[in-house]
This record gives structure tokens, sequence and C-alpha cells, in this order.
């Protein structure tokens, strides 16, 4: 899948049984990806006007003081956006630890 420069791939187990959405093993949450976008609002109006489930954001602010969009396939999955750059998330969270 390749999207604004962003390619993601993914595959295919051939254990059936094995994969599973990481909130089935850890349901206090647990992402299953974790991206970095530009434009978290439009993001949001898109996933809004195709029907996704949003589990969370954007206006809620995290602990480690993002804002954030969570969600949820149609399998269970969940993939969550954040407005920022990977270096400053890394930043963040080492600044404000779990």
């Amino acid at each position: 899948m390749l999207r604004d420069s962003v390619q993601i791939s993914l595959s295919q187990q051939v254990v059936s049984g094995f994969v599973r959405p990481n909130r089935k093993v850890y349901p206090e949450g647990s992402w299953d990806v974790y991206v970095c976008v530009s434009d978290l609002s439009a993001l949001h109006q898109e996933l809004k006007s195709k029907g996704a489930t949003v589990i969370r954001g954007p206006d809620d602010e995290t602990f480690y003081h993002t804002r954030e969009i969570e969600a949820e396939d149609g399998n269970g999955y969940v993939c969550a956006s954040v407005k920022t750059s990977r270096s400053e998330v890394t930043a963040q969270k080492r600044a404000h630890p779990v």
C-alpha cells in the first residue's frame, strides 16, 4: 500500500489462529500499527466519511502530550495516528515514561 510517499507492506501468516489484534491480548490498549501524519484533522474527517470506527481522538491529549486518533478496522486491528514527527514522539515518550 502506498500513500503520500509512504509504503506499508503487510504479510499473511501461514499458521492459523496465531495472528490476532493486540487488544485481544492486551485489552487496556495496544496498537497494531502507529503512524505519524502531517494533518491529523484531515485524516480524522476522511476516516469518519468512510465509516471507520474511531475509538479515540483527535481531541484527547495523551499522557505524553500528543493528539492522536485510534481507529479500528473490521477485524479488530487498531491503527493509531499522531500529528508529529517520529523523533518528537520518541523524545516525548522518553520524557514521560509509563
